[in-house]
């Protein structure tokens, strides 16, 4: 299931990171809430590769590896037939299905029009 959105903070926040730098990206903006966010389809994170924080909070390229991995999962758990094959097809289907949601999420909000090139990071709101 996707995670809080920007309308859900007025009711509590489940992750606040903040500390005290002269560095912009060492933290997350809006008092360690991180970057505004529209509810989307896709997976949030807040901290680049680099460490630094991100400007937008669904970094593209780690949406589109969990696309790949989850398909790979659903893939062999589908072809293994091991004691509880059910629990497994039942795996596979989820897995099968947020790959499918996020995928579509970054054709929808991922692409950036007319050069049709991914974006680097999104806000799921048209930035």
């Amino acid at each position: 299931k996707q995670q809080s959105t920007a309308e859900e903070s007025e009711v509590g926040w489940w992750y606040m990171f903040q500390r005290e730098t002269v560095v912009g990206t060492d933290t997350l903006m809006q008092s360690g809430r991180g970057p505004p966010a529209g509810r989307c389809g896709l997976s949030k994170s807040y901290f680049r590769a680099s460490d630094d924080g991100q400007t937008f909070p669904f970094h593209i390229p780690a949406n589109a590896m969990a696309v790949v991995e989850l398909r790979h999962m659903s893939n062999m758990l589908n072809e293994l037939s091991l004691d509880d094959t059910r629990t497994q097809l039942s795996i596979a289907s989820q897995a099968e299905a947020l790959s499918a949601e996020l995928a579509s999420a970054i054709e929808q909000f991922g692409i950036m029009t007319p050069e049709n090139k991914f974006a680097y990071e999104v806000d799921g709101e048209g930035s």
